[in-house]
């Protein structure tokens, strides 16, 4: 089992009990297991201004590559499968608040990223999706109620900007490759405006003919669900409850 605090990675395993790895000083902001089928690579973890690629040796693991930003990393995760090969997703802020969304290649000898998008709009999640319409895709949710669908490579429809919640969209959206309605994106917001849970058309940027999902209280989290006792439902958790919702057309 991994986890992580503020300023160490911590490794469990039923062989040797706790392992601390002790070569981080730092913050820390997250930490990753890496599958096995990449030679070599074995941890990443977001540190200050740093995304660390290391070989997971005990108790001091030897980084592969340190990815440097110009601002502190807020977010870091390992894609198997971007374009045919590995990549690596990683979200940093900058001077004025300025947020860049980076894709890198993790045994690329320049070590620059190969692809990247910045936004003044401060960022609450990014979320990868492997497969949106057919080419991988970065969804980015933004505290200005805004989403966007960012496709890394360029092309029509390469960056789709959705205005949608009056306030915080929090946390990652969801993407859903079928429900009765096509492809769709749920979203839900999370201030004393508007704590609603949305279906958005990918295709058009527009809202779907579901009903919103209202709540009093802010949502922290919603999940959707194909079928429950055969409706299609999404489940919400708010800091009173969690809720499971039917999903009804307009």
């Amino acid at each position: 089992m991994l986890a992580w605090t503020h300023d160490n990675v911590y490794v469990w395993s039923s062989a040797i009990g706790e392992q601390i790895l002790d070569w981080c000083n730092g913050f820390i902001r997250a930490a990753s297991w890496i599958p096995d089928t990449t030679p070599g690579a074995k941890l990443l973890v977001a540190r200050d201004n740093y995304v660390n690629l290391l070989d997971g040796g005990e108790p001091n693991p030897q980084r592969i590559a340190p990815f440097w930003h110009a601002g502190e990393v807020q977010h870091a995760e390992w894609i198997p499968d971007c374009y045919a090969d590995p990549a690596i997703l990683s979200r940093s802020v900058e001077r004025a608040h300025r947020n860049t969304i980076h894709l890198w290649r993790p045994f690329d000898d320049r070590n620059q990223p190969f692809a990247q998008l910045s936004t003044s709009a401060a960022i609450s999640a990014v979320a990868w999706i492997p497969d949106a319409l057919g080419a991988p895709a970065v969804l980015i949710s933004s505290v200005d109620g805004t989403l966007r669908l960012w496709r890394p490579k360029p092309g029509p429809h390469a960056t789709l900007e959705i205005a949608f919640h009056q306030g915080t969209c929090q946390g990652a959206a969801v993407w859903i490759s079928k429900t009765p309605l096509g492809p769709s994106i749920v979203t839900w917001g999370s201030n004393s405006v508007e704590c609603a849970v949305r279906f958005w058309d990918p295709l058009t940027g527009c809202e779907q003919p579901i009903l919103p999902i209202r709540h009093e209280w802010p949502i922290y989290r919603a999940a959707y669900f194909p079928n429950v006792l055969g409706h299609p439902s999404v489940l919400t958790w708010t800091q009173e409850d969690a809720c499971l919702w039917r999903t009804l057309s307009f």
